[in-house]
């Protein structure tokens, strides 16, 4: 599958998927509640180890839910973001930065009281995939190392980009596994000057199209996880991203044939 096939089927499962019941009862939450960063995900974790589902005061408020009095925050980092201008070549766009971090505070739905709360399910790639072993032998050509591990609190894996260690969560298909190693392999090629939400849209497909070309189609989970990135925006706008992600498609394999033939 090239990746101009691709595209047209991640836009069929994408409309497919924001345009079926099962979205419409979730999609208040799943715009809402916020995406954490590994980091974050630990520092809940070290805080309330029970914790299922947090957001801010304020969010649990606008959905219908209130904190409880009495209850305790949960601290987490968030960054200090702000937008600003670059012009290139006479063309102006808009990029965004961090300035610093500072303290937020987030509550887990245990320590709300309110309306009650749709189930959302699981979003997994489920099939087995026996390409696996060949992309990790890829990735280790390229100076990678892959660590596997248990103890998973609800991503499938994480990257820290001053490091080329690639962490996947060892007790998931090994269709996820492949997709997670792309996706997480993706995340270290790329800048700081790109948005968070985009950043994830961007390595996802670019993943997405990757194993489309190895004969795994991942577009059901792949749509699922770049509407969940969105912020309400139309395919239109999202598919703008996707120049980067072919671009880091095509790099994939052209330094796995580089590796390939030292």
């Amino acid at each position: 599958m090239d990746t101009k096939e691709a595209t047209s089927k991640l836009e069929e499962a994408f409309q497919k998927w924001v345009t079926s019941e099962d979205f419409r009862k979730i999609e208040r939450f799943i715009r809402a509640f916020h995406n954490y960063s590994f980091g974050n995900l630990m520092l809940i974790f070290l805080q309330k180890p029970e914790a299922t589902r947090v957001a801010g005061f304020n969010t649990w408020k606008k959905l219908g839910r209130f904190v409880k009095k009495g209850e305790k925050g949960i601290m987490v980092i968030a960054p200090c973001a702000y937008t600003y201008k670059k012009e290139e070549e006479g063309v102006e766009t808009v990029h965004h930065g961090v300035k610093g971090f500072k303290a937020a505070f987030v509550f887990d739905v245990s320590q709300t009281d309110g309306e009650p709360i749709p189930e959302e399910e699981e979003v997994l790639v489920t099939d087995e995939y026996e390409g696996l072993r060949s992309i990790e032998e890829s990735l280790e050509r390229l100076g990678y190392t892959i660590d596997y591990y248990e103890e998973s609190h609800g991503e499938h894996g994480h990257v820290s980009k001053k490091s080329k260690v690639i962490h996947v969560h060892d007790k998931i298909p090994t269709g996820q596994k492949a997709s997670t190693l792309l996706h997480e392999w993706a995340h270290l090629q790329m800048g700081r000057d790109t948005s968070p939400d985009d950043e994830e849209i961007i390595v996802q497909t670019a993943s997405y199209f990757i194993m489309a070309r190895l004969g795994l189609d991942t577009s059901f989970y792949t749509a699922r996880y770049v509407e969940s990135w969105s912020n309400g925006k139309k395919w239109a706008e999202i598919s703008k991203l996707f120049t980067q992600s072919d671009r880091l498609c095509k790099k994939y394999f052209a330094e796995v044939c580089e590796s390939a033939m030292i």
